[in-house]
């Protein structure tokens, strides 16, 4: 059963709708789905109608959620000092960072954008005798309009004003606020 790193944007699909849910499992089957802190950070800082949605979503679908921690932030920075990425896509190197240091297997990702990187992605993860997870693009309809572009810039500006261990302490503060505010708790982990 291979392990695989759902990104944000798959899972705001997922919720939208019924059909959308049905999609997202039959793409699941045989395979253990994974969150992050980052994705739960990401989501708590849309609109109410996500975080509904997702909350909703969550409490009928549970999934164990990768704890983020410093040297994961540290491990996407070498993706933008590398060049695979500029510091407005450091959300993606640090999903993707997440997904590598925790021996994901598989990220599933709607986003053109995250194919695009993965050579890059790897080659870094090579050169560091980290584990490069496969990014699986998977072909949804439609992904809900939100403002993640925009909470993925404020991630970057977090990091490059105040550092690792303040962007590492506000996504663990919006994780904790999202649980908090949807009254449930899934299951974080630090070994996979």
């Amino acid at each position: 059963m291979a392990k695989v790193y759902i990104d944000t944007e798959l899972l705001l699909f997922a919720t939208k709708s019924r059909e959308n849910e049905e999609h997202f499992n039959a793409l699941l089957s045989g395979h253990q789905p994974f969150l992050s802190d980052l994705v739960i950070a990401e989501v708590h800082n849309l609109e109410e109608q996500f975080r509904h949605w997702v909350g909703e979503f969550l409490e009928k679908n549970p999934m164990p959620v990768i704890k983020v921690n410093e040297e994961s932030i540290e491990f996407a920075r070498k993706y933008v000092y590398n060049k695979v990425i500029e510091m407005k896509d450091f959300a993606i190197g640090l999903h993707y960072a997440i997904a590598s240091l925790k021996g994901i297997d598989i990220v599933f990702t709607p986003s053109d954008k995250w194919v695009e990187l993965y050579e890059g992605f790897k080659r870094i993860n090579e050169h560091f005798n980290v584990s490069a997870p496969e990014i699986r693009k998977v072909d949804v309809k439609e992904i809900p309009k939100s403002s993640l572009e925009e909470i993925r810039a404020k991630i970057a500006r977090l990091l490059e004003a105040q550092g690792t261990t303040r962007l590492f302490k506000a996504i663990i503060e919006s994780q904790e606020l999202f649980f908090k505010e949807k009254g449930f708790r899934l299951t974080r982990i630090e070994k996979i």
